[in-house]
This record gives C-alpha cells, structure tokens and sequence, in this order.
C-alpha cells in the first residue's frame, strides 16, 4: 500500500509539474504526523517552493466543467449547498468515476478513512468534550442534509459522502475570493465559504502554530503559490498554518488532531447564557447588546481575575483577549447561541 501511495504522489507531482513548479530540494516524507514535506537542502526566506497552477486546483468552476449534469440537476431542482458540500459531492463522484485529469492523479494521493470526529460511534462522540461534539454533530448534519438531497438520486451512500466530506474539511483552503462566486447560484445564501477548494500536493504540508512557510494566490495568473517565510534548514519539515486563531477543539473537528499541551496560543472556552445573565436572556438577542457595554468589560476584567489564580496551572497561562458571541447547531433544529471567550496564551 506504502508503494503505491508513493508512486501515487510522484504521478501528482509530475502532473503538476507540467504547467506549475515543485522544487527539487523538497521531499515527500514520513514525519510524525504520518506524511509530511521535507526540505532535503537549505532554502533562502521568500522562495517560492510550490506553484500550482489554476488547472490543478479542484474548486466550483471545476465541479461546473467536469460534473455539468449533477450541476444543472442541483439547478432544476433548486437546491442549495454550502461550497463544502459540492466539493465533498464532486468527490465522491470522482472517486466513482473520475472525470477530472486533476482528480484522476490525486484521488489515489487520499487515505481510505479519515479519523475526523464525525466518524465517531455514538458513545465515542459521547464522550468528546463539549465545544468538539456540538461542531462535530453540525458537521454530521451536513453529510445527512447531502445524502438526503443528492445521495439516492446519484447512486452515493451516506458512507461515500461522509468520507468525501471528511476529506474536503481537512484539505481544503480557503482565500479571498478570486473567482466570481456569484455564478454559482447554488450555493447557500449563508455560506462564507464560496472561496474554499483543494489543492493537490499542498494539502500534505503539516500545520503549526509557528509555521515556516505561507501561501498566497498570484493575482495575474490564480497560481497557488507556498514560498518559505524564512531560512530553512536541510532535514526541516514544512509548516503552514490552518489557521491563526483555530483552537485545539477546532483542529479537532475538522483535522482530526490537536497540538501539543501548552503549544496551540488559542482557547476557546464556552459558556452557557446563564453564566453571565438571568434565563430571561433565553433568546440571546441581548448578547448583542453585552458585548459591546461597560458590562461586558467587568465580566472580561473579573474572569482574568480569576484566571491570576490559575496562573499556576501551565494550561491556564494567559488572559482573556476577546468576548463574542458563538452560534453552534445541535444537529437537529435549534442554533445553540453561546458566549465564548479567546483565552490567549502569554
């Protein structure tokens, strides 16, 4: 299996080679988090070491161009989807029946399961902390919402699906939009995240909460380009981050890792309405009002008051750094609104 996955990735790296650029002195690797890239000599800081060009990138233009009846089906039939969910649809139907030269080179790249919460048994997820099990019960609630809508009408199993959909939460990227997201008028109204898709090859670069190497988008050409954001030695691995301010229930639910005790510098901690106000408050609409008044101020003062307490313990070195309000969905019909905090490490 190791043997062809190896071959698996030379094949993508060629492909992409055709029209982009890979540097020799980077390597796929084994690491500790199982696949990685390695540099196998030094590189200079703002190098780029990956382009790869818009062909190889697997977004909504490419579900358009490769699956054009699904895509008119979901038109007719007027149904919305979040961008996550056509990409997790465009793959698992390529992975059916692969369509797509860019997906036909790395879908084989892909693992046949993926360790994402919303794989878990009931009583495994039962036992996952709070802020993990509701995030990891929405992302369920997207699979099923797929299956339901698509999945009879196109020969996809819920088991299809859940694997696709656990592959595009852990690999995609997401950046400011280049592409007109207004063409795709399937899309949900609600989604934030027209802008996300894969891209082959950079998604095996490993995060850290103090990345070596950053990506950005060539404004002229759509290029996905990784350039290293300083020296880097021979025999270091490349990082980047998935992002900044994700916590460690977060990366979690979507990546199906947390980082070391002590290591990840966000933490996001939930609270109840009823923590900070009468049950009165059970529409939550006075939220609005508490995060910005001299309320809210006292209520961030007084919990880095208690926080001094806590110092002691190596988990609890920081101070508060932000109030806002979260909303998570329970999996079924309600939208869960509760007051978090960004404990941020000193």
């Amino acid at each position: 299996m190791e043997v062809e996955k190896d071959k698996a990735i030379s094949h993508l790296r060629s492909f992409i080679e055709e029209n982009g650029f890979v540097d020799p002195r980077i390597q796929v690797c084994k690491t500790a988090f199982d696949l990685g890239i390695i540099a196998s000599a030094s590189i200079i800081e703002d190098e780029v070491l990956i382009r790869i060009p818009r062909s190889c990138q697997i977004n909504l233009h490419s579900f358009d161009s490769s699956q054009t009846s699904i895509s008119k089906f979901i038109r007719q039939k007027n149904i919305k989807l979040t961008c996550h969910q056509i990409l997790a649809l465009y793959l698992a139907l390529e992975r059916r029946n692969p369509l797509s030269p860019a997906m036909k080179k790395f879908i084989p790249t892909l693992p046949s399961s993926c360790c994402l919460p919303l794989n878990y048994s009931p009583k495994a997820m039962a036992n996952l902390p709070c802020e993990v099990y509701l995030l990891s019960v929405a992302l369920q609630k997207n699979v099923t919402e797929l299956c339901f809508a698509l999945g009879k009408q196109i020969g996809l199993t819920k088991e299809d699906l859940t694997w696709a959909f656990s592959m595009v939460l852990s690999r995609t990227f997401s950046l400011p939009k280049y592409d007109k997201s207004s063409d795709f008028d399937y899309c949900s109204q609600v989604d934030s995240s027209k802008s996300a898709f894969l891209c082959p090859f950079m998604d095996l670069i490993n995060h850290s909460s103090a990345p070596n190497c950053y990506y950005e988008t060539d404004s002229e050409t759509g290029d996905f380009v990784l350039r290293a954001d300083r020296e880097l030695q021979q025999k270091e691995e490349l990082f980047i981050t998935y992002g900044g301010s994700k916590s460690d229930h977060v990366l979690l639910a979507f990546y199906g890792f947390c980082l070391p005790p002590g290591v990840n510098r966000n933490s996001y901690i939930v609270f109840s309405p009823n923590f900070i106000g009468p049950s009165s408050h059970s529409k939550f609409t006075a939220f609005k009002f508490f995060l910005n008044s001299k309320k809210a101020k006292c209520f961030k003062e007084s919990l880095n008051k208690k926080l001094e307490s806590w110092r002691k313990f190596e988990t609890a070195k920081g101070f508060v750094y932000a109030l806002y309000e979260e909303k998570l969905c329970d999996g079924f019909q309600n939208t869960i609104s509760v007051l978090s905090f960004l404990l941020q490490k000193v």
